[in-house]
């Protein structure tokens, strides 16, 4: 890794299972230009990561994720929760029968073939940021610029 090489603040560390940085990144957006845009126009479209299941009750915190989500689209923008979670637990009916897109993705640990679904997602939403606020990333250490 270069110390020269400036941060790459729209780039996604990739968590190495080994602990060993290996300076692996990805970046993130579709268009490079896009977070500009959505500056302009209103709100980002956020990727909100969270390690949740959606479908085993609707309590307070999944009524948050609703509220922001609608806001969100009332700015012009987007937020679509990725929850964490088993696939027996990916059950986002509760936030689609309220008008909010929702995806589920096992993030508990590595595997390259969810970091390409991962990076699939960002570009079919067409992401400008992916949100990791409510995302426990302890158990691995991150590789990355």
């Amino acid at each position: 890794m270069s110390l020269n090489r400036p941060r790459c603040e729209l780039c996604l560390e990739v968590p190495c299972p080994t602990g060993v940085r290996t300076g692996v990144t990805m970046p993130l957006l579709a268009n490079p230009v896009s977070l500009r845009q959505a500056s302009v126009a209103g709100l980002p479209r956020v990727l909100y990561a969270l390690t949740l299941a959606p479908g085993k009750k609707f309590g307070s915190m999944e009524e948050q994720i609703v509220l922001l989500g609608q806001a969100f689209a009332r700015e012009g923008g987007t937020l679509i929760p990725l929850f964490s979670c088993a696939a027996e637990e990916a059950d986002t009916r509760p936030f689609t029968q309220r008008g909010l897109e929702a995806e589920c993705l096992d993030l508990r640990s590595f595997r390259w073939r969810n970091l390409w679904t991962l990076r699939g997602l960002v570009h079919k939403h067409r992401i400008d940021i992916v949100h990791w606020n409510f995302f426990d990333r302890s158990p691995t250490r991150t590789c990355g610029v």
